[in-house]
């Protein structure tokens, strides 16, 4: 499968991810490209204990995820999952302080994992999220 990774405003992809991951990889071995995907892995990604680099998500070069690094970040960083899991104690605390803005054409397609958050947010109760969502034509 041909997966997009990056569109220009006008919804042109410009490049799939693997183009986008192939390119960072000759920019800079071990997550240093600079690049978008390496930067959210230098974020989010567990680090190697002998080498102090991240362990990379997936394998750039066949596509092959890690799925202990992709479990790691769902359990510490997917702000849905997070709060799905925790509403009982973060509801009270959150409940009418969620706001998101997003482009319904975001670059890197960050509005995707926005519409997931929308659909968590309308499953959870006690208290009621009263969460604002707001979504605009290009990156928010």
């Amino acid at each position: 499968l041909i997966y997009p990774g990056y569109m220009e405003p006008n919804g042109i992809v410009e490049a799939t991810q693997r183009e986008v991951n192939l390119k960072e990889l000759v920019m800079g071995t071990n997550g240093r490209s600079g690049g978008q995907w390496d930067v959210w892995q230098a974020v989010f990604g567990p680090r190697d204990r002998k080498t102090g680099y991240v362990v990379p998500i997936w394998d750039k070069k066949t596509g092959e995820i890690d799925h202990g690094v992709a479990e790691f970040w769902r359990e510490n960083f997917d702000l849905a999952h997070i709060l799905e899991r925790d509403w009982a104690v973060l509801g009270p605390k959150l409940a009418g302080k969620i706001h998101i803005y997003v482009g319904t054409m975001d670059s890197f397609y960050l509005n995707n994992a926005v519409y997931k958050m929308e659909e968590t947010l309308a499953k959870l109760d006690n208290p009621k999220p009263d969460a604002k969502i707001v979504y605009g034509l290009h990156d928010g």
